[in-house]
């Protein structure tokens, strides 16, 4: 056994490049499965942050609606249940504005809070105070990057126009970046004193909102039920709902984990290939070994222990690499909007321990297999050097692999909503490992077809070259593992355009330059926004978030009044036409809902959907659906009139604007019109610049995946031709004992190589189609239509691709071939 274990640490360090691919393969699997894995947990706790600056620690707010008696709550209705909660905050809201110059004005959201409070809410670090306490009268407290941007110091009075008057308030702290004042660049937040605010509103004892914290957060639902009832016609719900932010992060990580999957596979195929590199080189001394006593269970001990070793060092080695995976990973998908929040990689011990097991099985069980054959063979054949593998596939392979094909074309389409992110991962892998199975035969069949061809370019050696990629498990490896790599490319490539494409023709339908959220909008606000010079048109938006389906788990995200105007600002298709569609909508309680709700729910045309209203649980007939990806499908129409009937809705959410001048000219000089005022605008150019970039990162992530899948392949490749090389040595020697000349012997070999990476082309193409049908049913469970953009420029440079990599991984064994000794190949070992 010491002997055995010798010469293999021996072979370990003399054959350096090989211990590095294998340890390569390894590595970068559990790196890429760590930072997919850490991936989810990251994003949603960079999305949670977000939403945590708003609401600290708080898991229930209570706040009024348009059902409200008043836009104030009562503070003391909640004694009752002051034995349950460890606190409840009521807030004041409020606006102001400062003027920073005669063109540039800051909106604060002034907030009023008792100090106290405040540091129980929100993790409040002050990097500056003075006169803080008591916090009373016209003080304030304002962000360290507010007051660095802005030149505000400690001690200085803030003006800001409040309630059409303007007020003086003396900064006494200035905020880390932290918590409430962490900056977002969407919103800059002032804190004064809670009872300055309610005398300014001339109120007492009463919030605008409540935020509520309980002492056991099991019983946040039942508690919600309850304070429904304490508070009837206010609003009362959770500050962050994690179904929401699942459904966030799943989106955002789901493609990742698919091609981790795909990595994973092709990463067996290396280690395999190597191992058998590794198998065949070492049967001659095996051989000798085996000779002289020692046994087959002793070897094959000292096999699988060196791919635990490789395991051992690509895990360790790996999930360090998959932390820097990770950090770029999190940068690379964290949207525009959440960029002014520091991104924190999460990652557990048990995820180091799932990747490190991840990287030594997949090691263990990728090398087991050739280690395994090489110990079956008999001594007297490694002797006689008798060790190339004849044996035809078997038939029953085919019949798997057409039904993993089948399996992978038929399951997408039937499978409900809920299950196609997860399980279409599985369908592609069956439609991979289907191909894979089906190889033989459709090597075979693609052989026929070409041979005439290669008769007459190459001659005999051509047709030599075709008849020795039948049945060889080599050619068939190196096809494999170019048709992964490069179906992988073509799948995000494709997609990647297709939903660019998509994306940027939905913004196409929006038939406006400006769109603009100004603060209790309404058709006074519409016509001040008309006055200003270059603003055509304008419509303003009804809408309500959040509408709970009754009788599912289902939230409604965008439910959205319109009226005859609506169709010349949004061109969106709906049944019968605007003018029919618009005339039926008025008529009654009708909706029309976006295809991604009809297939996710399971209705149908005339169905009624019960939506949750201030009014109480409301019916609505559906006359119909609408191919949308706004909100990514979770969206829905009705009448304007009844979205303000039953959700008490009577303001403009956002205002549509036309222009027929520059809308960058324009937007400035609606600022600067509401300057006193301020709200948050944009031009629609802006905004798909903003969606484009975040696409573009994320597919660009995607394209780095799918990158190391051809670049470990051809890696693989390398090692299958030098196996392939080996086991031929004899079939080589005996072609040149009978004439073959050494150019004529290379030249067969570089056909092999056109010949194989040509197929390999094909087959990669025929799978990148494959994958894309069954990634096009994930885009439509996202709300997207799924309709691919296809580029056959794309699917020439994969065949090319596919053909130059075969074609560079030859070079290697087609100069063996000219140093190879005839005499010493043909005698044993």
């Amino acid at each position: 056994m010491d002997i055995i274990l010798k010469f293999t640490l021996r072979n370990i360090k003399e054959k350096k490049l090989r211990t590095f691919l294998i340890i390569l393969s390894v590595m970068l699997s559990a790196a890429l499965y760590f930072g997919s894995t850490g991936l989810s947990k990251t994003i949603e706790k960079t999305y949670t942050q977000y939403l945590t600056k708003y609401y600290g620690t708080a898991e229930i707010m209570i706040y009024p609606n348009q059902n409200s008696p008043s836009a104030f709550i009562p503070d003391y209705q909640l004694n009752s249940f002051a034995d349950e909660l460890e606190y409840a905050v009521g807030v004041m809201h409020g606006s102001g504005v400062y003027k920073v110059s005669r063109d540039e004005v800051l909106r604060f959201n002034i907030l009023g809070y008792e100090l106290d409070e405040l540091s129980t809410m929100h993790t409040l670090v002050l990097s500056e105070q003075a006169g803080i306490e008591p916090f009373s009268g016209r003080k304030v407290i304002i962000s360290r990057d507010t007051a660095q941007k802005y030149g505000l110091e400690i001690g200085e009075n803030l003006a800001l126009d409040v309630h059409g008057q303007r007020i003086h308030f003396k900064i006494v702290g200035i905020a880390q970046p932290t918590g409430l004042f962490l900056e977002d660049g969407r919103n800059t937040y002032a804190v004064v004193p809670k009872e300055y605010i309610n005398s300014l509103n001339q109120v007492r004892g009463k919030s605008n909102t409540i935020y509520i914290k309980l002492l056991d957060g099991s019983q946040k639902n039942s508690f919600i039920e309850r304070l429904a009832q304490e508070y009837p016609r206010y609003t009362v719900t959770e500050t962050i709902r994690e179904a929401d932010i699942k459904e966030y992060t799943n989106q955002i990580t789901q493609p990742f984990i698919m091609m981790v999957a795909i990595v994973i596979l092709i990463s067996i195929f290396i280690i395999y290939t190597s191992f058998k590199v590794i198998a065949y080189e070492r049967i001659p001394v095996i051989g000798t070994f085996r000779s002289v006593g020692a046994t087959r269970k002793m070897v094959n001990t000292v096999f699988l222990v060196e791919s635990i070793v490789y395991g051992i060092i690509g895990g360790i080695t790996g999930s360090f690499l998959g932390i820097g995976v990770l950090h770029v990973m999190a940068k690379l998908t964290t949207p525009s909007w959440l960029q002014g929040i520091t991104t924190h990689v999460v990652y557990t011990p048990a995820q180091v321990l799932t990747t490190f097991a991840l990287a030594v099985v997949l090691s263990f069980s990728s090398a087991f297999i050739p280690i395994w054959k090489v110990a079956k063979i008999p001594v007297k054949d490694i002797v006689l050097n008798n060790i190339e593998n004849k044996k035809k596939p078997r038939k029953y392979k085919y019949m798997l692999g057409l039904i993993f094909v089948g399996l992978s074309m038929l399951i997408p389409p039937l499978l409900p909503y809920n299950l196609v992110m997860p399980l279409s991962t599985v369908s592609m892998l069956l439609g991979i490992t289907g191909i894979i199975m089906l190889l033989p035969l459709i090597i075979n069949t693609l052989i026929k077809v070409m041979e005439g061809l290669f008769a007459g370019l190459f001659g005999n050696e051509g047709l030599l070259a075709l008849k020795n990629l039948r049945n060889n498990k080599n050619i068939i490896n190196n096809i494999a593992l170019l048709y992964i790599g490069i179906t992988c490319i073509l799948i995000v490539k494709i997609v990647g355009v297709s939903v660019m494409t998509e994306v940027t023709s939905f913004f196409r339908n929006w038939k406006f330059e400006i769109l603009a959220a100004p603060q209790m909008a309404d058709r006074h606000t519409e016509a001040g926004l008309r006055s200003v010079a270059g603003v055509e048109d304008t419509y303003g938006a009804l809408m309500t978030r959040n509408v709970e389906v009754v009788g599912t788990d289902y939230i409604v995200w965008t439910l959205e009044g319109i009226n005859e105007r609506f169709f010349d600002f949004m061109n969106i298709e709906v049944p019968g036409g605007p003018g029919e569609a618009v005339k039926k909508l008025n008529s009654g309680r009708y909706i029309i809902v976006s295809t991604h709700i009809k297939k996710l729910l399971g209705l149908k045309e005339n169905d009624i959907m019960t939506l949750k209203t201030p009014r109480g649980d409301v019916p609505y007939q559906i006359i119909g659906f609408t191919s949308t990806i706004e909100n990514n499908g979770n969206y829905v129409i009705m009448s304007d009139r009844y979205l303000r009937l039953d959700m008490n809705e009577q303001y403009y959410n956002m205002v549509y604007i036309k222009t027929n001048n520059d809308p960058k000219l324009v937007q400035q000089k609606i600022n600067r019109k509401y300057s006193r005022t301020p709200f948050w605008n944009d031009t629609v150019e802006n905004i798909v610049q903003r969606n484009y970039q975040m696409n573009s990162q994320l597919f660009l992530l995607l394209d780095g995946f799918s990158y190391v899948t051809i670049v470990i392949g051809i890696f693989g490749v390398l090692n299958n031709y030098i196996i392939s090389f080996m086991e031929r040595r004899r079939s080589f020697a005996v072609l040149r004992s009978i004439g073959m000349s050494i150019k004529q012997t290379q030249k067969m070999l570089f056909i092999e190589a056109l010949s194989g990476g040509l197929i390999a082309g094909i087959i990669g193409v025929i799978g990148g189609i494959m994958g894309i049908n069954t990634i096009s049913y994930l885009l439509r469970s996202m709300g997207l239509s799924g309709t691919m953009q296809y580029d056959f420029t794309v699917f020439w440079l994969a065949v090319i691709a596919g053909v130059g990599v075969s074609v560079v991984a030859s070079i290697s064994p087609a100069l063996k071939t000219s140093k190879m000794s005839i005499v010493s190949s043909l005698k044993y070992e």
